[in-house]
C-alpha cells in the first residue's frame, strides 16, 4: 500500500507542474546528474517481447541522457503466455524493491527531487529524440502520452534505439546474482565448444515462423564459413547447436536438426505452456539460455527482438527475414552490405540472387539482420 500511495502522491504532484517550450538541449555527453525517469505504465495483452517494446522511447531517452528509470510494476505485466509479471527479470520485482545499476524504485528515492512532467519529441527518431524541457540536475521527469503505437498497426515503436543497452545490463546483472541462472544448464557438456542458440517461432507464430530447412541453411553457412565475417565461421565439430521451439516434443521436422554429422545438438520443445509456474520457468530457460549464445539465430517476433538485446556483448544475433526487414526486430533499419553468404551461388550480388543470404547491420551493434530468397 505505501508503495500505492507513493505512486498516487507522485501523480498528483506530476499533474502540477507544466511542460516547458523547446530549448536548447544539454548534449548527452553533459547527460543529467542525479535524474531520474518514469510515466504510467502502458497498457498490454502481449507476451514480454511485444510488451517491453513499449519502454524503449523511455528507456532510449534513459540511456543517452543518464537517466535512471524509475520501476513501474505493469510496464512487465504480460497478458499472453501464461507469464503474468516479467519484471524481476529487470530487477524490477514488485515488492518495493529493485535490483541493479539502472533502476530505481519509487520507496527509495532520494530526497529533495524536484518533479517535472515532459513529454517526448520525435519518439520515432530514436538518435535525436529528447525532452521537450531542459534537464535539471536531482530532478525527476514524469512522461506524459509516450506509449507510442504506430497508427496502421496499433503496435508499439519497435527499434531499440540505446534501450538495449538497459535491457542487456539490467539482465545480466540480475540472472548473475541467481547463483540457479549463472551457468544455463542448456549449454551443459558444451566442453568448449561454441554455443549456437536457435529459437523457432511455432507456439504462436502461424505463418510468421519459417519452415526448419531455413535455419539449416543458415547453420550450413556457418559451418561451411562462407561468410565474410569471421567471426560467422564455426567448424561443425566445434559447435554445440541448442534449439528451442514451442511445438510437440515429438515434431518430425524438428528432427531435421539431428542431420548434422558433427555438431552436437540439443533440441528444447514442448507445447506452449499454460500453467503459469511452468511457463515463467520455460521462458527464463530459453531466454537465459539465448544470452550467453556466441551466435542466436532467431525468428520474427518481439520475443526474438528481445532476445537479441539481451544477448552479451560478445556474441552475435542473426535475424531471419525472408523481405530483409522486420520492424519487430532490434532496429530493422538496412544500412548497407557488411557480408554475403552465397549457400549455393559463390557469385550472388543481390539480395535476389538464387538461394543467397545477406547479412546486414542493425541498431544494436551485435545484432545482424540477415535474409535469402528461398523460392529461387
Amino acid at each position: 500500500m505505501a508503495r500505492v500511495a507513493y505512486a498516487l502522491n507522485f501523480w498528483l504532484l506530476s499533474q502540477q507542474v507544466s511542460g516547458g517550450k523547446l530549448h536548447e538541449l544539454r548534449t548527452e555527453s553533459q547527460g543529467c546528474k542525479n535524474c531520474y525517469i518514469t510515466h504510467k505504465a502502458c497498457p498490454s495483452n502481449e507476451g514480454i517481447g511485444s510488451l517491453t517494446m513499449r519502454l524503449h522511447p523511455l528507456l532510449n531517452i534513459a540511456e543517452r541522457f543518464n537517466l535512471t528509470y524509475v520501476c513501474q510494476e505493469d510496464d512487465f505485466k504480460t497478458g499472453g503466455h501464461a507469464t503474468g509479471n516479467m519484471g524481476y527479470l529487470f530487477g524490477c520485482d514488485g515488492q518495493g524493491k529493485s535490483v541493479g545499476d539502472n533502476i530505481a524504485n519509487f520507496n527509495h528515492l532520494p530526497k529533495g527531487l524536484t518533479w517535472k512532467t515532459a513529454h517526448i519529441l520525435n519518439p520515432k527518431d530514436k538518435l535525436h529524440s529528447h525532452l521537450d524541457i531542459p534537464l535539471e540536475d536531482n530532478t525527476i521527469f514524469f512522461l506524459h502520452e509516450d506509449c507510442y503505437v504506430d497508427p496502421k498497426t496499433h503496435f508499439p515503436m519497435e527499434a531499440f534505439g540505446e534501450s538495449y543497452k538497459w535491457f542487456r545490463s539490467q539482465y545480466a546483472q540480475v540472472r548473475n546474482l541467481d547463483a540457479s541462472r549463472r551457468n544455463p544448464s542448456c549449454w551443459d557438456g558444451a566442453n568448449g565448444k561454441k554455443k549456437i542458440a536457435l529459437h523457432v517461432r511455432r507456439g504462436d507464430g502461424g505463418g510468421r515462423g519459417y519452415a526448419v530447412e531455413f535455419y539449416k541453411k543458415t547453420l550450413d553457412a556457418i559451418f561451411q564459413c562462407k561468410t565474410k565475417m569471421k567471426e560467422l565461421c564455426i567448424k561443425e565439430k566445434d559447435a554445440h547447436v541448442v534449439v528451442m521451439a514451442e511445438t510437440d516434443p515429438n515434431d518430425p521436422e524438428m528432427k531435421h536438426f539431428k542431420d548434422t554429422q558433427e555438431a552436437m545438438v540439443s533440441l528444447l520443445l514442448g507445447k506452449p505452456e499454460t500453467d503459469a509456474d511452468r511457463s515463467r520457468e520455460r521462458l527464463v530457460r530459453d531466454l537465459d539460455c539465448m544470452s550467453v549464445a556466441d551466435v542466436l539465430i532467431t525468428s520474427g517476433g518481439g520475443f526474438s527482438a528481445l532476445a537479441s538485446a539481451v544477448l552479451h556483448d560478445e556474441g552475435r544475433s542473426l535475424t531471419l527475414n525472408a523481405d530483409a526487414y522486420r520492424q519487430d526486430m532490434p532496429n530493422a533499419v538496412k544500412k548497407g552490405q557488411i557480408g554475403l553468404i552465397a549457400l549455393h551461388n559463390e557469385n550472388a550480388k543481390s539480395r535476389h540472387s538464387s538461394k543467397s543470404l545477406l547479412v546486414e547491420p542493425s541498431g544494436i551493434p551485435n545484432a545482424l539482420q540477415i535474409s535469402f530468397d528461398t523460392e529461387s
